[in-house]
């Protein structure tokens, strides 16, 4: 009996330690497992804030104009922009949607907004109301932020946007009540420059230098064109030999080239007058672009993108 009792004693004591063991086991699990729960919680909470960094930083890239996250309005913005890019391409329309002054003032708002492809649209919507000769004198003389924003336009990294501002100006610079404001804006010479002599686009590098070309036949204009550091060298590059298309760059740096300095002579010969004889070609042996002095005479003639009849 007391051999069994001891048994019995000895059994439960090793019951006991083991229940302790796994009681202390248990423990060591459970902390363990709220450790891990603790650590992915941290990492949880890291890349929380990390995710919502990068989203800070890519709502930064996006343009103020685009944050809106309902899908409707951008899908409203885009049928109205089709809607008036539409109507801006009937004549009759351009006369009464350039007197609209809400509707002008969001066209230059939206075409300041760089970072938004909405802003090329606005641009050429804007750029088709230049295309009717009763609109130019008003755009730049009662819209007073648009020449400026066309400065800016020029800037984009979008080349339509580039495109159409140059198209804009280059309808523009046909009145010649407006060559004059136009030169005189800042940086929008050097605009042209840069975009006359780019390499991405053809379209954009004709009217860049058409618009140079026309800006030329204002006599007040040379002293800011003379002043300018990149219009001279601009136009002496854009001379040399070119095939296709780009042949007429050529022909508008020529031009503006002979117009500058046909301006210049007049000032130093006390602004006598040149004589110069209409018509193309030769007749009777005589080149029409000659002067009595045998000296060459510019065309003073200009050229427009697109313009209504």
């Amino acid at each position: 009996q007391s051999k069994t009792k001891v048994g019995t004693e000895e059994g439960s004591n090793t019951e006991q330690r083991n229940d302790v063991g796994d009681a202390d086991k248990t423990e060591a699990d459970e902390g363990e497992k709220s450790q891990r729960k603790g650590d992915t919680d941290k990492e949880g909470e890291d890349t929380r804030k990390a995710n919502a960094s990068s989203t800070t930083i890519e709502l930064n890239k996006i343009s103020e104009y685009d944050k809106d996250p309902n899908h409707f309005l951008h899908g409203s913005r885009a049928h109205i922009f089709a809607t008036i890019l539409h109507l801006s391409k009937e004549k009759e329309n351009t006369f009464f949607l350039t007197r609209n002054k809400p509707l002008i003032n969001a066209l230059i708002y939206v075409s300041d907004q760089h970072e938004s492809p909405s802003h090329v649209h606005a641009i050429t919507i804007l750029a088709n109301l230049t295309r009717s000769k009763k609109n130019t004198n008003h755009l730049v003389f009662h819209v007073r932020a648009f020449l400026p924003m066309l400065t800016r336009a020029m800037d984009s990294t979008y080349v339509n946007c580039r495109r159409h501002a140059v198209y804009a100006l280059w309808n523009l610079s046909t009145d010649k009540m407006c060559r004059h404001e136009i030169a005189s804006v800042h940086n929008l010479l050097t605009g042209l420059c840069k975009c006359a002599l780019t390499k991405e686009d053809d379209e954009e590098q004709l009217a860049a230098s058409g618009a140079l070309r026309n800006l030329t036949n204002e006599p007040s204009n040379l002293i800011p064109m003379t002043n300018s550091p990149q219009c001279i060298a601009t136009l002496m590059e854009l001379t040399s030999v070119r095939e296709g298309k780009l042949n007429m760059v050529q022909y508008n740096a020529c031009d503006a080239l002979a117009t500058l300095s046909h301006w210049l002579r007049k000032v130093a010969t006390g602004a006598s007058m040149i004589g110069m004889r209409k018509g193309l070609g030769t007749r009777g042996g005589v080149n029409p672009f000659l002067d009595q002095d045998g000296l060459y005479c510019p065309t003073h003639q200009v050229a427009t993108y697109d313009q209504f009849e």
